[in-house]
């Protein structure tokens, strides 16, 4: 690597990373005592080697899905089975002992074992089985699907709920598979067949014991609960009271869907625990969608409950009574949502109210108090519900919900921050266990400093991503075939322009509409102005608006030249007060005098001079800078007096010049739910203004949240340090304490890269394993003392690319570089056979006596081909001649074979439109679908398919180009990467029904179902000897004397591109199109090979001589886009002496126009990165497609 590299790289990093994160967010004052905190994670894990394993294999370690839960004295106790559908059921229950030795404390410094150090814990006893590798259900010495379990760390009860019987150990054993000392539900430890008396049970899910020596049963299907004056000690043993049912001998119909019941403040319908605090009562009356309290411990049959929660009165059952219990929705939609999309969850079917809220319950399997607080296991919403006090009136309001982020959502996963139909609770007085049965783990949630916003931890690189549409202002002209097709460059009076922003997860599922109309006389800007006014003072706007310049127009001219020459006269140009005069020679022919002109007047600092493309007796004059600054330029040709050469000009000055106004609309959500947005416009009158999207949707919305491992990750809060720190690297790597600040994730103590008061920077641990991390912040304060934050979590994903960026608006601009040093060209050697009219193919042999010119700065190599020459050896002698002797002063050639021409096929759309019929395209295994209405025309179609294979970021293979031509309308479809690859993708379009009135006709001949005339050819690889941008001035070229025989093709009329390598790209020293350029970005994910089998640990840079490639694969694959074009991928993986840092070399397309910010971002799978910019200029003017190509 060139010397200075990595501190000319590492203080541009230093400028993105650190000071654009610097992002003081402000937070309330830390609270004294620890806090519940909404959708905080869970800070540990027992039964699982990382958080989202859910291993199907139980064993001592892994537990199956466990429903039951208690703690006491010191002691876990875990009943391994459910009656929620989760598997394995594993028929046995599991002792933890000694808990506080292995479960650490919030502010302990976690020991650094594994890929986990946050999830933990082995059982000392199993209770049913003889050994941790048993799991036989059983009646006599076993267990047959275990729900509930309690202890007051002396004795374990265990509801054995299959068995239809209460398990009771008058001590905690000490050996696997003990028996019970009594047995209670049945009338010994053989029989388990259900009944409804006082010594009888019927599915028991529920056992408590009371700290005043009394003992609780949740009879679940007898819809009662037991209670017991003192503990059990015999077999058989009779309850005391009853409550739920008038007496021992009463129950319902144990069917919830038959049930006739009704809920009152005396009865229940399967409740499934039973829990008492300091003479309260609390009972999860699961089948009423509630939770009961009684004020004190009843002491007769049928007591009435005294409050209740999730239900507005006793007599209420509904679960997520949201009718009785929420507000309405402000704006309700005027049709019910599709329950399938996911972003429909806040509606209610009634399409009137949420589908919870605050207040509801739906189906709870569990509360538990503290004395102070009620913790409520709301089983059907995914959620455990925090009361700061312990209810005293009916529907009370929780403060704080854990597994969801708020009241109202319902979101499943396996996170650390959430829980899948949790069941049972315990306390042990700091910590509360959960059993998270479909994920197969018991989460430990702990109380902290609220320190970490809500979806704080963010990627470094991008920190959001909004899905964002482009709305383009400009003339109506931009593909006119001739300066007489211009258009207005204005509005006309009374020109109306409608434009609408809309999507089908609003609320009131209606567009927001906004209009202008014009006076007379706007300018593109001037309109596109007034929408971002509009759109930004819209208090209930869903997309707010960013103007920008984009793509434009150079000015100019045409000077057409004919006649004869006499020896020594002289013409002149003039452009801007400045004379360029040529000498001719007699006989000159007028492409000659164009040549000879356009050589003197290369210099000229504000126009370049070239010959037209269509017309090779016409000189066209082009102002450097695009847009309407080149517009007034004057120029003049003089001829002498008495010239029999002819001149036609267009006129006295440059015109055409114009620009793009763009309008980026960015969705206010962020994330890929932006992605929904559909934008649309029109206006009433023809000509004048256009307006234009590069899409019907918006696009690119993805979720910066998620956080693969190795990521360069940011958290927000407050109160994490007490000033910045950045971080040095010790020993060869980052440390993992900064100002007494460290950070861990999943248990892992993370690398940091800065710590602040609001911000923490730091990278995911290479070794975090899973699908999500748990992240708090640990703090070391002077006086000695811990602060230790609530922890949040994220998903780790498998990539999730973000590409560093400078600080200010979005799209921000890219920490890029320049990836070359010395300009490069290539001229293509082609072997051309005729193959029809107008058409040819490219073959071999080659005819002989061809005559094959390359030109270098004016200077000649020439060769004449032999016979049946292969056009490979025709490169190759124009390489050996223009490297001979001591070679050319300028360049040195090199033969070489790249991808040239993209493979194509054009499709033609005849005949009539039927409403009705469907056309598609089929590209690879993609289908591209358009149904006609009444409307539509061959024009219309043609555009409709071509938007649905270009819309979003298109197809990933091809794009559908339009074909301006007069006559049946045409496109074609063009693949995106150049050379023979792309020849073999599949394409067909086919109509349907067969009798359709509309023929397709395709160039790709009979049976023929792949594209065609991808090109990867034979070149001459011309590099400038000397480095930098003086190479740039060299000029190339090349001719054949016979274009049917041999073609010979330059990709450009200057070398391109040279630069001081590693250099940043600036607008004072920009990219050039066809410039391979440097990104970085963060998030890529894997590498080939893995960093950890090669040393690479967490914080370490990233060694010179290894590379850590990213996979070529369908997973991993990276791909790119410019400017809405494709650019190739030249290489990607982790950037030498970096952390946690991928290199991007990105070759730009050679076509792109001059754009002070172009677009640009990559993509895995569909993770697709944040937006940044770069501006781009080309070395020689790039003139109009309408200009290069005479076909368009």
């Amino acid at each position: 690597m060139p010397h200075g590299y990595e501190e000319r790289f590492m203080n541009g990093l230093r400028i993105a990373f650190s000071v654009s994160l610097l992002i003081f967010l402000a937070g309330g004052p830390l609270q004294a005592e620890p806090q519940w905190v909404t959708n905080q994670a869970a800070r540990l894990a027992i039964g699982q080697p990382f958080f989202t394993r859910q291993s199907p294999l139980s064993s001592r370690a892994t537990i199956g899905g466990a429903g039951g839960v208690a703690y006491g004295a010191d002691t876990l106790v875990v009943a391994d089975g459910n009656r929620v559908g989760s598997q394995p059921l594993n028929n046995r229950v599991l002792v933890y002992r000694n808990v506080g030795s292995f479960l650490p404390k919030p502010g302990d410094e976690l020991s650094q074992d594994g890929e986990c150090p946050a999830c933990l814990g082995l059982p000392d006893v199993v209770l049913g089985q003889p050994d941790f590798d048993t799991f036989i259900p059983n009646v006599e010495n076993g267990m047959q699907n275990p729900t509930g379990v309690a202890t007051d760390g002396v004795r374990i009860a265990v509801a054995d709920t299959d068995n239809n019987r209460v398990l009771i150990w008058h001590s905690i054993p000490t050996q696997d598979g003990h028996p019970p000392d009594v047995v209670i539900g049945q009338g010994d430890a053989v029989n388990n067949a259900p009944g409804t008396s006082s010594t009888l049970m019927r599915g028991p899910q529920g056992v408590w014991f009371d700290q005043s020596g009394k003992f609780f049963v949740a009879d679940t299907q007898n819809s009662r609960v037991l209670i017991y004056n003192s503990v059990p000690t015999t077999t058989g043993a009779a309850a005391d009271v009853v409550l739920g049912q008038p007496d021992f001998d009463t129950r319902p119909e144990p069917d919830l869907t038959q049930s006739n019941v009704d809920a009152a403040a005396t009865t229940m319908l399967d409740p499934v625990a039973v829990t008492t605090k300091n003479n309260k009562l609390f009972v999860t009356d699961l089948g009423f969608n509630r939770i009961l309290i009684f004020n004190g411990i009843p002491v007769s049959n049928n007591a009435p409950a005294d409050v209740v929660v999730g239900q507005p009165n006793m007599e209420s059952k509904v679960a997520n009574n949201v009718s009785e219990l929420c507000q309405p929705l402000e704006n309700p939609p005027g049709e019910s949502p599709n329950e399938d999309d996911p972003n429909a969850d806040l509606l209610n079917t009634n399409a009137s109210f949420p589908l919870r809220c605050d207040r509801t319950l739906s189906f709870p399997r569990f509360a538990i108090s503290d004395g102070e607080k009620l913790y409520v296991s709301d089983g059907g919403n995914d959620r455990i519900l925090i009361f700061n006090e312990i209810p005293t009136g009916n529907a009370p309001y929780p403060n704080t919900v854990i597994g969801q982020q708020d009241f109202f959502t319902l979101f499943e996963s396996d996170g650390a921050a959430s829980v899948r139909a949790p069941q049972a609770i315990a306390h042990d007085g700091e910590n509360l266990y959960v059993t998270d049965p479909f994920a197969r783990r018991i989460l430990v949630f702990t109380p902290g400093e609220n320190q970490i916003v809500q979806n704080g931890l963010r990627n470094a690189a991008s920190f959001l991503i909004r899905a964002t549409g482009t709305l383009v202002f400009d003339r109506g002209d931009r593909f006119a075939t001739d300066y007489s097709e211009l258009g207005d460059e204005f509005a006309k009076a009374g020109q109306q322009f409608d434009v609408e922003i809309g999507g089908s997860f609003l609320a009131d599922s209606q567009p927001d509409k906004y209009t202008y109309t014009a006076v007379g006389g706007e300018t593109a800007e001037a309109v596109r102005d007034a929408f971002a006014e509009q759109i930004n003072n819209d208090p209930n706007a869903v997309a707010f608006a960013e103007s920008f310049i984009g793509e434009g127009d150079h000015a100019k001219a045409r000077i057409q030249f004919g006649g004869s020459v006499r020896e020594g006269e002289v013409v002149t140009l003039m452009v801007g007060g400045r004379s360029y005069a040529a000498q001719m020679q007699a006989g000159d022919p007028a492409f000659v005098v164009v040549d000879r002109i356009k050589f003197f007047a290369k210099v000229d600092p504000l126009v370049a001079v070239m010959r037209d493309p269509k017309d090779v007796a016409t000189l066209m004059i082009v102002a450097r800078e695009v847009g309407p600054i080149g517009n007034g330029i004057p120029y003049a040709v003089h001829v002498e007096q008495g010239s029999a050469i002819t001149v036609a000009a267009e006129g006295d000055v440059l015109s055409g010049g114009g620009q793009e106004h763009i309008l980026v609309l960015s969705a206010k959500e962020e994330g890929p739910i932006g992605n929904d947005l559909q934008l649309k416009w029109s206006k009433n009158i023809a000509g004048g203004l256009d307006i234009d999207t590069t899409g019907a949707r918006f696009i690119g919305g993805s979720d910066a949240r998620e956080l693969p491992a190795g990521t360069l990750a940011t958290i927000f809060g407050t109160g994490f340090a007490d000033s910045i720190y950045s971080a040095t690297l010790e020993n060869g790597r980052l440390p993992t304490e900064l100002g007494g600040v460290s950070l861990y994730a999943n248990g892992i103590l993370a690398p940091l890269l800065m710590v602040s008061p609001t911000q923490v920077n730091f990278q995911i641990p290479w070794e975090t394993a899973g699908t999500t991390v748990s992240v708090y912040v640990r703090r070391r304060l002077p006086d000695g003392s811990i602060q230790v934050s609530v922890p949040r979590a994220t998903n780790v994903t498998r990539a999730a690319p973000g590409l560093f960026a400078f600080s200010g608006e979005e799209p921000r601009r890219a920490v890029a570089l320049h990836g070359q040093d010395k300009a490069t060209g290539t001229v293509a050697i082609q072997a051309i056979v005729p193959v029809g009219p107008g058409e040819v193919q490219p073959g071999l042999p080659t005819p002989a006596g061809v005559i094959v010119t390359i030109f270098v700065n004016g200077r000649s190599y020439t060769i004449e081909t032999t016979e049946a020459e292969s056009p490979f050896s025709i490169r190759d002698r124009l390489v050996d001649l223009i490297n001979a002797g001591e070679g050319d002063p300028d360049v040195v050639a090199k033969a070489d074979q790249i991808g040239f021409f993209s493979a194509r096929a054009t499709v033609t759309f005849k005949g009539e439109i039927r409403a009705n019929d469907t056309f598609t395209a089929f590209v690879n295994d993609r289908l591209y679908t358009v149904i006609a209405t009444e409307d539509d025309t061959l024009l219309s179609i043609r555009n409709k398919l071509a938007q649905k294979i270009n819309s979003g970021f298109g197809d990933i293979d091809v794009t559908a180009e339009l074909i301006s031509s007069v006559g049946d309308p045409r496109f074609q479809i063009v693949a995106r990467k150049l050379g023979e690859e792309g020849n073999n993708i599949f394409f067909n379009i086919a109509i349907s029904p067969d009798e359709s009135p509309t023929t397709l006709e395709t160039d790709l001949g009979e049976d023929v179902n792949t594209l065609k005339n991808g090109r990867t050819p034979p070149v001459v690889f011309l590099t400038a000897r000397e480095a930098g941008q003086v190479g740039n001035e060299i000029t190339f070229g090349g001719e054949s004397s016979d274009i049917v025989g041999v073609r010979v093709t330059a990709a450009a009329t200057n070398l391109c591109c040279g630069n001081e390598k590693f250099s940043l790209i600036t607008q004072e020293n920009p990219a050039s199109p066809g410039e391979t350029i440097i990104l970085y970005a963060t998030g890529l994910g894997f590498t080939s090979p893995l960093p950890q089998g090669q040393g690479l640990e967490s914080g370490m840079p990233t060694p010179i001589g290894q590379l850590f490639n990213v996979p070529f694969n369908s997973e991993d694959f990276v791909s790119a886009l410019a400017g809405r074009k494709t650019a190739q991928v030249r290489w990607v993986g982790l950037a030498p002496l970096l952390i946690g840092t991928y290199q991007i070399n990105l070759k730009l397309l050679e076509d792109l126009p001059d754009n002070p910010a172009l677009k640009l971002t990559i993509a895995q799978k569909r993770f697709v990165s944040n937006p940044v910019t770069i501006p781009v200029k080309n070395i020689t003017p790039r003139l109009n497609r309408t200009d290069a190509n005479p076909h368009r």
